[in-house]
């Protein structure tokens, strides 16, 4: 079997097409050319996305009747993460790959993101905010480079067995989540929502702050109508994205060279 295109997928901000990661919390190097490195390795031509990016294009060919038009696809996980659909097209930035829900700003001067900036979205619902909210921890302390899902699902039970800091760490999660997303829906108008990774699995517990989050903004009026999915494993969707991002590509180059 011969291969004629790989598909890769990033953690952080892409540009796809130069085809570069600009910044990934993964890593304190940025502006890495992986598919020119991959190119010159196989000889093999190289798309590289952002990971929610291709989350969103996974759910919209295994359910194309729900994730048509419009839809938003949140990770929560390790850091959050977003891919947007607009009227059946992925969005993405003219210089990057957009889409950085987590790093939108939901307290100013606030909490301490992986990023390094403070009060991003992550800096409350990423699973080292929730883990050190949880704690009673500083919020200038230093994100934890990772958490296990075991200890993620432990922290969620406790959570479920009665008021303490770790309910309180998942509504400020939940909080932090739908106030973005109400701001969002000021926007774009209600869509519908996929929450996938870890923190899918705690959201009993996350699902009733953020919609009386987005029921206060401008975005909330339609609120009740808002529906989620979840998706507890990111992983196979991540894969199946950058699956059909290559098979698109080989459309286009074999069956149909320059149409777009």
């Amino acid at each position: 079997m011969r291969v004629l295109r790989i598909g890769m997928a990033v953690q952080g901000t892409t540009d796809a097409a130069a085809r570069m990661m600009l910044w990934s919390p993964i890593t304190p190097h940025a502006d890495i050319g992986f598919a020119d490195y991959l190119e010159q390795e196989t000889g093999i031509p190289v798309t590289l996305d952002n990971d929610c990016n291709m989350i969103a294009v996974a759910l919209r060919w295994r359910d194309p009747a729900r994730y048509r038009s419009d839809f938003i696809a949140v990770l929560l996980s390790h850091g959050i993460g977003m891919g947007l659909m607009l009227k059946g097209e992925l969005f993405t930035g003219t210089q990057s790959s957009g889409c950085e829900f987590g790093h939108m700003v939901h307290r100013p001067d606030g909490a301490l993101c992986r990023c390094g900036q403070h009060g991003c979205i992550e800096a409350y619902a990423g699973n080292y905010a929730i883990w050190r909210n949880a704690r009673q921890a500083s919020e200038n302390e230093t994100p934890l480079a990772d958490i296990t899902d075991e200890d993620m699902k432990a922290l969620a039970d406790r959570g479920r067995a009665g008021d303490g800091p770790e309910r309180d760490a998942f509504r400020k999660a939940g909080e932090a989540i739908g106030f973005g997303l109400g701001s969002l829906f000021a926007l774009i108008d209600p869509a519908p929502v996929a929450i996938v990774g870890i923190g899918a699995a705690a959201f009993d517990l996350i699902e009733p702050p953020l919609r009386n989050a987005i029921g206060r903004t401008a975005g909330g009026q339609h609120s009740n109508a808002i529906s989620f999915d979840i998706e507890p494993n990111e992983l196979p969707l991540i894969r199946e994205g950058c699956t059909m991002r290559a098979l698109t590509y080989l459309d286009q180059e074999i069956f149909a060279p320059g149409v777009i």
